[in-house]
């Protein structure tokens, strides 16, 4: 009986992974879609790339942040400022130590 309830968790377990899984790609597919449609066009792949991510991660921003809570949105904007921003520019070590 133990060994047959084992596996009857193991498939619970696979199914839930399974439907979470199908989950966010709808999700991402959702994303994605809009900002294809939203992303300003350009003829050289390198900057409809870098529209398409820009427009992915504002996007990803707007809704984590309608699940924060007030005093959380700030600290959650300001990290995702700071990674943006170190995405952009290139620093030295020396700089970011100083």
């Amino acid at each position: 009986m133990q060994e047959s309830d084992g596996r009857l968790n193991i498939v619970c377990t696979f199914t839930h992974l399974i439907c979470v899984f199908v989950s966010v790609c709808q999700a991402f597919n959702v994303v994605f879609q809009k900002a294809i449609d939203r992303a300003e066009p350009a003829e050289e792949v390198k900057l409809r790339v870098n529209n398409l991510i820009d427009c992915i991660t504002f996007s990803v921003f707007i809704y984590t942040t309608r699940g924060l809570f007030e005093k959380d949105k700030l600290i959650f904007t300001a990290q995702v400022a700071f990674q943006v921003r170190n995405s952009r520019v290139d620093y030295s070590t020396k700089q970011l130590k100083q």
